[in-house]
Formats: structure tokens, sequence, C-alpha cells
């Protein structure tokens, strides 16, 4: 453990001179050998309690011999405070765990289970919160210290793999520098686009510290959810019918769809593809229960948000912080919900003409079944003459009035519509509601006159 007059410098095993790249190298080193040292649990997992507290013990003691240098670290990297320690000595070596902030949780292995009490039943815009200096999410964070189980924790409650720090940098880039290809891998898995530039302009590929990640990437690569996540249309229409995946495949921990992951990131192109070339399911919900709507609105996409709607996607899905879609997007101000807004605004009668019965079921609300428009025609009467029949059946499964007739003559009925207009289907589900209606009827009439 470092002493309590160690210096940070000395603490990091860096020198009074270096420069920012240097500091990195050195913690790099560091990092590198707390990945050393720190125990591992054998593999199959079967180890008695007496053994598994060992490891947990030896693990406590390696934790509190490197914490030092995150604090020394934390204080050299940051500009202000090296200078202040430069000229006063002072500078922070120690932390009560109440004060950690979410970064400083995320960046040490043995705190993962306060880190997942902290984060219960948060939001996506805590998991996501950026520290105000230098940009570092939690996620950013853990891939850097190679704290395996915090990323893995983080991506299933849905971190943004994506948010550039102060840099530019995004967790990918962090792991590969840092030389961590288990981290690499799980970035990529949770839809970590590799195409990202920094600052620098160097993708995060580019900046792979060792074979292990340049190999990682190499292999991922191949895979349709990666790239699909770095929005690589050209070669998923070559490559896609050669996979054995069907088009709803749940991938990995987060178990989002493909839909998911062009939704989230907002490849409108891409999403058009998969729905209109592949049939993607609109509704299919992840680990989190959003669907690919909520990821949209989440990520502010009007464009993917406003295609989802239009061609059906429910609006009325919870997910697992009981917020809707629309709810998700309210945090980008109007442009969201006015989209909302709009589909609730539309003529219910030209709905019922062109036969949009998902309108009905989620956007209908509390208005009369049996309403009427200029002409005294209903909606059931219209959806009837114009052949739709799925939005008929809606209407009659919500209890519209089958007999409800024309206002002017000839005072039709909704049947009368359907045969006029030769729309067969529509008129075999009349009939039959019909014959199901006089049943009932004369088994009542049966009932009230029952001789015995």
């Amino acid at each position: 453990m470092a002493s309590s007059t160690s210096t940070p410098y000395e603490i990091l095993g860096a020198h009074t001179t270096d420069k920012e790249h240097q500091l990195r190298v050195a913690f790099r080193a560091r990092i590198h050998e707390y990945k050393r040292d720190r125990p591992k649990t054998p593999e199959n997992h079967l180890i008695t309690a007496v053994e598994r507290k060992i490891i947990n013990e030896k693990r406590k003691v390696i934790a509190e011999k490197f914490r030092p240098i995150f604090r020394a670290y934390e204080t050299l990297s940051d500009k202000d405070k090296r200078r202040n320690y430069d000229v006063s000595g002072n500078w922070i070596s120690d932390l009560p765990l109440q004060n950690y902030t979410l970064q400083q949780l995320a960046a040490e292995p043995e705190l993962i289970d306060e880190l997942k009490n902290r984060l219960h039943d948060a939001t996506l815009q805590t998991i996501n919160s950026q520290d105000s200096q230098t940009g570092y999410t939690p996620l950013y964070c853990a891939a850097r210290s190679c704290n395996l189980k915090a990323v893995y924790f983080l991506t299933e409650q849905g971190a943004d793999p994506d948010l550039p720090q102060r840099t530019g940098s995004t967790a990918l880039h962090v792991s590969a520098w840092y030389g961590h290809p288990e981290i690499v891998r799980c970035l990529l898995e949770s839809g970590a686009d590799y195409r990202i530039q920094n600052s620098h302009k160097s993708t995060a590929e580019a900046e792979s510290y060792n074979h292990d990640v340049r190999q990682m990437f190499a292999n991922l690569k191949t895979t349709l959810f990666v790239q699909v996540a770095a929005n690589q249309l050209d070669w998923l229409k070559i490559n896609f019918e050669k996979t054995k995946y069907h088009i709803d495949e749940q991938y990995h921990v987060q178990r989002q769809t493909l839909l998911h992951c062009a939704s989230k990131k907002g490849y409108i192109d891409l999403v058009r593809w998969l729905v209109e070339e592949h049939s993607a399911n609109l509704d299919i919900v992840d680990a989190n229960l959003n669907s690919a709507l909520h990821l949209a609105a989440y990520g502010g996409h009007n464009s993917v948000v406003e295609y989802l709607l239009n061609r059906g996607a429910n609006p009325l899905l919870e997910n697992r912080w009981c917020m809707t879609a629309e709810e998700e997007g309210s945090f980008h101000g109007n442009k969201i919900i006015n989209l909302f807004e709009s589909m609730r605004k539309r003529d219910m009668f030209q709905m019922a003409i062109d036969g949009i019965d998902w309108w009905f079921k989620y956007y209908f609300g509390d208005n009369s079944l049996n309403k009427v428009n200029d002409e005294g025609k209903s909606l059931l009467y219209i959806a009837c003459s114009y052949g739709q029949t799925s939005v008929a059946k809606w209407l009659l499964d919500q209890g519209a009035d089958i007999d409800k007739k024309l206002l002017r003559e000839p005072e039709s009925t909704p049947l009368h519509g359907a045969v006029y207009h030769g729309h067969i289907s529509t008129v075999d589900l009349l009939l039959g509601i019909v014959h199901k209606l006089d049943y009932y009827f004369l088994i009542y009439i049966g009932l009230l006159y029952d001789p015995s």
C-alpha cells in the first residue's frame, strides 16, 4: 500500500515533468498491474465458501493498494488540481465512499455492489451522466480500468457507449487504448460505433494497444449487430442473407434486435431497410422493456420516430421505468412530443377509409365509437363501405352500433354499405355478428317462455 507521505507522482510512477500523454501511459501500466494482481475466480466457479472468502480478502487488499493510484491520476490528469498540488502540496489522497461520484465507483471493481445500489431504478439520464469538466461517463471510467462487471451492468441498464468525453474519445476508444480486449468485445456487442473518431481523428481500432485488441475488432466486425451499430447498410445488403440469424434475433446482454440498434442510432435508411425489406417487428422490447420507438425517441431522432409511428409502432408500451416513448422523448423539448400529438390529431374518418387499424387501437382514446361525419356516416359505416374489415372488427369489438343507420336517406346500415360495394370479407364479419346476436336473442326468448 502506498505510504501516506508518497506524492501522487510517486504513486502513479510518473515524473514531475511528465506531460498528459506520459501520465496516461503511467496510469495504463498501473491498471495492467491491477489486472495482473487481482485474484480471479476460477472459470468453473466450483470453489468452496472458504476459498471464495480468501479470494475476496485478497481482492480487498489489492483494491486498497491501488485506490491511491486512482486518486493520484485524478489529481495529475486535471490541470487545475495538478497546478494546485505543485504549488501547495495538497491533494485528496483518500475519499469517503459516500462522497464517490458514479464515475469513481465505476472505476473500482470492488465497488460494484455500491455502484448497483447507487443506480437502483436510475433513469437513462443518470446512467449516462457526464462529469462537467472531463465529460467522463460511468461507462467510460469502468472501461478504462477494465471493470468488466461494471461495464456489463451499465450496458445492461442501457448506458450509451458512444458518448464522447472532452477529447472526443468514447468508452470504446479508452478500452482499446488501455488494452482491454474483453471490454472492447462487451462495448461492440452493446452497440458501440467503431467508426467514431476523436479530436485526433483516430478511431478506437486505430488506437489499439496490443494485438489482442486489434484481433477483437477484426473478429467482431464480421457480425451483423456490430455492423448495424456502424450503419454499414451496403455490407448488410450483401451479407445478411448469408447469416443464420432471424431478423428479430435479440442480441447479447441488452436483448436488442437490429431494429433496436438502428433506431437508437438514428439510422433512418437502415431502419427503413430492416422494416420494409425484412419485416422487422416494431414492438419487440429489450431487457429494459424499451421498444425501438423508445430508443429513437430517447435519442431525439425525429425522422426515425416519425417513420416508426407511421408504420404503426405501439406508442403505449412502457419500459422498466414506466415511461412511454413519448415521455422518453420529452427531454428533447417539443420536437418529439409534436410527432405523437400529430398522430392523435389525425382525421379518424380518413383512418377508417385507409384501414389504419392500429391508429384506432393506439390513438382513438375516448372518442365516441358511433361518431358520424358531416355526411351523417358513422365510422363503422365508412370502414365497411371501404372494405376495411380490420377497422370494422376493432370498432365492433369495442361496442360500435352494428345497426346504426345513415342520418340521411336511404338510411343504410354498415351491412348495406359493405354489400353494395362488394366487400365479401366485411359482409362475412357483419353477418357473423348478426347471426350470433340472433342466436343469443333466441336463447333469451326461449328462457322467457320456457314452458317448463
